[in-house]
């Protein structure tokens, strides 16, 4: 389930921010409580940090956009870092794989973990 990425609470008597910059882009992995945004107001420099771990899936205000208290700025898909709900894994011995691919023997029972990622 998304999670949206919100404004937050402006200052008092502070209507609207200016979003300055992301430093994150749709795709990319996100940590909880890491900075995805800076928003400017009159008075403050706000950071709008990850609520969680996930993957930020699609920016909905750009640079340069004024916003107020509780716009929309970002959807995130959760889940660990780097791996979202299509992402699945399993383990397999280099047997199965095939010696040829790593060099080792036909019998080495080495195990690796294979993540594949799978798209919609």
């Amino acid at each position: 389930m998304s999670i949206e990425v919100k404004v937050p609470q402006l200052p008092e008597s502070v209507t609207d921010a200016t979003l300055v910059a992301w430093h994150k882009k749709a795709g990319d992995t996100v940590r909880r409580e890491e900075n995805l945004v800076d928003l400017e107001t009159d008075k403050v420099v706000l950071e709008v940090p990850a609520p969680v771990d996930g993957v930020l899936k699609q920016i909905v205000a750009n640079d340069g956009a004024v916003v107020t208290s509780g716009q929309v700025l970002a959807i995130l898909e959760p889940g660990k870092a780097g791996e979202t709900a299509d992402t699945k894994t399993r383990k397999i011995t280099l047997k199965d794989l095939g010696s040829e691919l790593f060099g080792k023997d036909k019998g080495d029972t080495t195990t690796v973990t294979v993540t594949r990622a799978t798209s919609r």
